[in-house]
């Protein structure tokens, strides 16, 4: 019997493998349901490069079944197989890196009104006790309740 040696077949590159294929598949159709889920004023400064894409994306706007959306979905992935995704991912990572921004300069204001507050303003449960407690709450029902001012010293 002759020795077979057969591993140079295997080194040869097979290309990626059914799994990887799935994986990306699945990661085009979550950036088209990004797509979908974005505003018409963002969506617009996306450039999507395909106008097929673009229909497919209005018109999964439109569609309220579950499972059509769902279709939907899986066609705009299809057609993102066509298009280099590259271009979409980094629009979409500058709409997420100015959403940061906003939100980061959201916190910093807030925090300057912390400490620009002299005193911590009272919270609605201890005005809420305040009120039910008073004499004039609890002795009917069928009076007016008296107001009780939380915001005095």
């Amino acid at each position: 019997m002759a020795d077979f040696d057969d591993t140079e077949h295997w080194e040869e590159d097979l290309g990626p493998s059914k799994s990887e294929l799935k994986r990306q598949m699945i990661a085009l159709q979550k950036l088209g349901e990004r797509l979908v889920a974005l505003p018409e004023k963002k969506l617009a400064r996306i450039p999507l490069g395909d106008e097929r894409l673009a229909k497919a994306i209005f018109e999964a706007r439109r569609i309220r079944s579950k499972n059509a959306l769902k279709r939907q979905h899986q066609f705009i992935g299809k057609l993102m197989r066509n298009i280099d995704p590259a271009a979409i991912e980094q629009a979409l990572a500058e709409l997420d890196q100015q959403h940061q921004h906003q939100v980061d300069a959201f916190h910093a204001i807030e925090q300057l009104r912390d400490q620009a507050l002299p005193t911590p303003m009272p919270t609605d449960n201890n005005c809420a006790s305040s009120y039910c407690n008073t004499p004039a709450n609890n002795a009917s029902k069928n009076h007016r309740p008296r107001r009780v001012n939380c915001f005095s010293t």
